[in-house]
């Protein structure tokens, strides 16, 4: 019984990364030829300097943002906090169109808060600045939930032991717990960078498509593709795929070695 299933968990296994190889053989197999025609063809450099840009800079403000609300959810218990973990994982599950469609009520010129940043003299629709935005918006709850995984890993021992030794919760916090949940907040950031990297949605939805301006990757794959250029759509996919899979593989390969030096 024992072998029978281990050998349908490495059937089903098999069977997945078959389906995945396959799903991304076309993204991965562009010639060097029709990548370089492609880029010099559709301005893909600008996009993704757009891309870059903006996802990097919301997920940079999630670090800042989440790192506090993290601590608080894992370390605090307080009425409503089920409630309020439910609102602040919303956007994971909402489809992005919806997202975004909300967001750009939020801040239109006919909302309160759209009329506040009027005031204010903010523009965030069809800007970067409405590109970070949205990205923040999608992409935030991944740093969260990896940080706030890492905190509560944790044993309550150790903050325990600084209190007793006088340390204030602010000297813990910055000394003792981000130290010890630093995985988790390198792997939130990383996870958070390349969900905001492939926002589509919300996007486009907030800022639209203004070449050199609000085009980022994945708009530029939806354009190029709809107006039937799929060679300029493959190779902002392939750019795109490129980064997303480099990326992972760099920080699973920087925990392993870390993993490796603290089991020695």
């Amino acid at each position: 019984m024992t072998k029978a299933f281990i050998r349908l968990c490495g059937v089903l296994t098999a069977l997945l990364a078959l389906l995945v190889s396959m799903a991304l053989y076309n993204v991965f197999a562009v010639s060097p030829a029709a990548l370089k025609g492609a880029w010099e063809a559709c301005a893909l450099a600008s996009v993704l300097a757009v891309s870059m840009q903006t996802s990097f800079c919301a997920a940079l403000l999630s670090m800042i943002v989440g790192t506090p609300v993290a601590y608080v959810l894992a370390r605090r218990g307080f009425p409503g906090k089920t409630a309020l973990e439910t609102l602040l994982d919303l956007p994971v599950a909402l489809p992005p169109m919806v997202a975004g469609l909300a967001l750009l009520l939020l801040v239109s010129p006919n909302s309160p808060v759209g009329c506040l940043l009027a005031k204010a003299d903010i523009s965030l629709i069809f800007t970067k600045s409405g590109i970070i935005l949205a990205q923040f918006f999608v992409a935030v709850p991944f740093y969260i939930r990896a940080v706030r995984s890492a905190i509560t890993a944790i044993p309550p021992s150790i903050p325990a032991a600084a209190a007793l030794l006088r340390a204030n919760e602010a000297y813990t916090f910055f000394h003792v717990i981000l130290p010890l949940s630093r995985e988790g907040v390198i792997s939130g950031f990383v996870m958070c960078w390349t969900r905001a990297l492939g926002e589509f949605g919300a996007t486009a939805m907030v800022a639209g498509c203004v070449p050199g301006v609000t085009e980022t990757l994945p708009v530029a794959i939806y354009t190029r593709a709809t107006a039937g250029d799929l060679a300029s759509a493959g190779a902002a996919a392939f750019c795109l795929a490129l980064i997303s899979f480099l990326t992972l593989i760099a920080l699973r390969v920087a925990f392993k070695g870390e993993s490796q030096r603290r089991n020695a």
